[in-house]
């Protein structure tokens, strides 16, 4: 087997663990597990965490995780070597990591397993922008399509998750923003709004009178969660941040696999502490909003190349790298660095499938491609996106905008306006920096496409 699809990173003196009895839960709680290079039996204390292989080098527990899921209980263990020196054992948790996933009949179960995948493309969620359509082509060509649920309501994701189920029965990823709350700072909110007072009056129109909070942070949004255990997708990722334990729980305990966007090896480290499955390494060079935790922390604007090479060489879960991948060619440097599939979100914009506008699409096919920009004055948020009016109007106001998602509540307003008089260019035109790359064609020839040149460069 492909080790980039095994989930498991490992350069030296690493054990391959693997259950050697169907019944996970007993295995663990007896304290056994069976494997190791050369078959050795490996023991280990739960209250101690320490393990002691039959070779002549010991391992220490990290992590156990056990779940039920389709009839039979899965376990996820987690060792590292721990090397002597003259202070005694020191343990390393860096490039010994090995993380693996165990079925109920002692199989590996790999995250492409559990997500059937034929290819290794991962749909960009894309609030806005994702639908149902195109999560399901994505999902029947192969990949694992997704629904950017951000932006919506409890009820308004149920209906798009039921409605992708009706198009698919492969599995897919629901996506859900994890930000602060956002302060209501009246006097920073009317200065953005007076800067913005001539831009609205080109249109005919007025700035409103007061910003909204357009947008709920899942981190505590209970009608949310309480909708996906019911619904039980079988992907849940995470933007902005983490929810806190008893979700992250609660959806592992409903069989959901869980991922999270880390900008960062910091981000990454967080999100395997929380337990979640797997990390989309998100490069500066992605289109939409910047994935980061803290947006007002400093961003070390890490390139996909490096991040994703960084966290699949230190990470203990499997690693998808996104980022200005538009073809077979950046799938398969991706995988070269260690990821075990690439996140494609720019590339399905121009498909028929996707809700993008006429103006979105037009500035995607022509010469704006070439230039993209990060910009806060959209939304509040860093977010990469084509140069357009909106764009450089954020650059020529002196003063900073309101948080997110307040500040989008007037870019939507200040959008809709202009969209009125035949005026696409100030739209939140996300684009990733390998927009000229785009290509126009629907979602299944474009994964067909993908395939092929995915093929052609091994």
């Amino acid at each position: 087997m492909d080790s980039r699809l095994s989930g498991r990173v490992c350069h030296r003196h690493c054990l391959s663990i693997f259950h050697h009895r169907p019944d996970a839960r007993s295995v663990v709680r007896q304290g056994r597990v069976a494997g190791g290079e050369g078959g050795h039996a490996v023991y280990h204390q739960l209250a101690g965490g320490h393990v002691r292989p039959d070779g002549d080098w010991p391992v220490r527990l990290v992590q156990t995780r056990l779940w039920r899921r389709g009839g039979g209980e899965h376990a996820r263990i987690l060792v590292a070597d721990a090397n002597r020196d003259a202070g005694g054992i020191r343990h390393r948790l860096s490039d010994q990591l090995v993380a693996r996933e165990i079925g109920p009949e002692g199989k590996d179960v790999t995250l492409t397993d559990r997500l059937a995948l034929t290819v290794p493309i991962f749909q960009a969620p894309m609030a806005g922008v994702s639908t149902p359509a195109l999560a399901a082509a994505v999902c029947e060509a192969g990949g694992l399509g997704a629904l950017g649920l951000g932006s919506s309501n409890a009820e308004t994701a149920r209906t798009m998750i039921r409605e992708t189920r009706e198009r698919t029965t492969r599995p897919f990823n629901v996506n859900l923003f994890v930000h602060a709350d956002p302060a209501e700072d009246w006097p920073r909110e009317t200065a953005w709004l007076k800067a913005l007072g001539h831009s609205f009056a080109e249109a005919g129109a007025e700035p409103p009178d007061a910003l909204r909070t357009i947008y709920r942070s899942f981190a505590h949004d209970d009608a949310m969660l309480a909708m996906l255990l019911d619904e039980k997708p079988a992907v849940v990722s995470f933007h902005f941040g983490l929810p806190d334990a008893g979700r992250i729980t609660a959806l592992h305990e409903a069989g959901c696999l869980l991922l999270a966007t880390a900008t960062s090896p910091d981000e990454a480290r967080a999100a395997e502490r929380a337990g979640i499955d797997a990390i989309v390494a998100q490069g500066f060079e992605a289109g939409g909003h910047r994935g980061i935790f803290d947006p007002d922390g400093h961003d070390e604007q890490l390139g996909t190349l490096a991040l994703t090479r960084l966290l699949a060489s230190r990470c203990s879960v499997p690693v998808i790298a996104a980022g200005g991948i538009m073809d077979g060619a950046g799938i398969r440097a991706a995988l070269d660095l260690g990821a075990i599939a690439a996140q494609l979100g720019t590339a399905f914009i121009a498909c028929p499938e996707s809700a993008a506008d006429d103006g979105y699409r037009a500035a995607l096919t022509g010469e704006a491609a070439e230039h993209t920009i990060m910009t806060r004055a959209i939304s509040g948020r860093p977010a990469r996106a084509l140069a357009n009016r909106f764009t450089r109007l954020g650059s020529s106001i002196d003063v900073p905008p309101p948080d997110y998602p307040r500040a989008y509540d007037a870019g939507k307003a200040l959008n809709a306006a202009h969209k009125a008089k035949g005026e696409a260019g100030f739209g939140a035109q996300w684009a990733g920096q390998g927009a000229p790359l785009i290509r126009a064609m629907p979602a299944s020839e474009l994964m067909a496409q993908l395939r092929r040149e995915l093929h052609d460069v091994r």
